[in-house]
Formats: structure tokens, C-alpha cells, sequence
């Protein structure tokens, strides 16, 4: 199955062969009191030297029955988040995502989404608490968006 790729605000030149790294943070949560996983980095790029990687995945309690270890990967090309294992909760899940130090030439503030991609390669707008972009900063953050099952999440003008 060929699926088009949405238009991903993000994108790094890759270094060569088109690898790219994953930062990855990971925590066993107990469904029942919840809890967090958190990755904050600085990875090098874009037009200010660096880029801010700061993201936060809340897991309310009462999310999911029993314990696992819920990981958080962010390429560092597209800056896409991925979240494992697969699975779909009770209640969704709340994700932060700032990233600070971007190119964005070209994008229009009014209309930058916080979407997940499907299986389909279809993608829908998360619901969150809202979207910040600052131009001169090379911001974009999602406050509190809601998870309601792990995919590929990212931001689309």
C-alpha cells in the first residue's frame, strides 16, 4: 500500500544516506495511578544552531488496566513523535510538544494543525487545549493534545 505523505511543517536535510536518529524516553507506567514520560533535548540544526526538542506524555490514571513501559520516539528529521506499544486506552492520553529552533519560512500560523497520521495514511486534526507558533522564535508547540491510541502525531500547515 502507497500512502502520500501529509505536508510534515518539519523537515531537516538528512545527513547522506537518509538516516535519521530516534531520541527515545521510556517509563513503566501502572495503568491505574498513570503517570509521565518525558524527552527534552537539544538536537543540532536549523537556522538558530539548534533545535529544542521538549515533550511530555501525560497518562491520566485509570487509562489502562495493568502496567507497561509506554516509550515516546521523535525522529530528527521530521521531528515526528511516535509513541509504543500499540494500543488504544480508556481515556486519551495528554501530549506537550515544544519544538523551538525551526525553519519556518512558509508557514502560515493560522494554520498549523497538530494531526496523527492513520494506518490508512489519511491524517486527523488532534483535539488539544491549542497550537502556538512564534515565526521569529522558529516555534511550534501542542498543549495537551489528546491521545487516544498511539500513531505517528506531527505538525501540518
Amino acid at each position: 500500500v502507497q500512502t502520500q505523505e501529509p505536508n510534515w511543517i518539519v523537515s531537516l536535510p538528512s545527513s547522506g544516506l537518509g538516516i535519521e536518529t530516534i531520541h527515545t524516553a521510556s517509563k513503566l507506567i501502572n495503568g491505574a495511578t498513570g503517570g509521565s514520560v518525558t524527552l527534552k533535548k537539544d538536537v543540532p540544526g536549523g537556522p538558530f544552531g539548534k533545535i529544542l526538542v521538549d515533550s511530555r506524555l501525560v497518562i491520566l490514571s485509570g487509562s489502562f488496566t495493568g502496567s507497561m513501559t509506554i516509550s515516546t520516539n521523535i525522529d530528527d528529521v521530521n521531528f515526528l513523535t511516535t509513541f509504543g506499544p500499540s494500543y488504544v486506552f480508556n481515556k486519551p492520553l495528554e501530549y506537550t510538544l515544544l519544538l523551538q529552533g525551526l525553519n519556518l519560512n512558509g508557514v502560515n500560523p493560522a494554520t498549523v494543525k497538530f494531526v496523527y497520521q492513520a494506518a490508512d495514511g489519511s491524517i486527523h486534526e488532534c483535539a488539544s487545549d491549542g497550537v502556538d507558533v512564534d515565526l521569529s522564535k522558529g516555534k511550534l508547540k501542542v498543549n495537551k493534545a489528546k491521545i487516544p491510541h498511539f500513531s505517528r502525531y506531527g505538525f501540518v500547515n
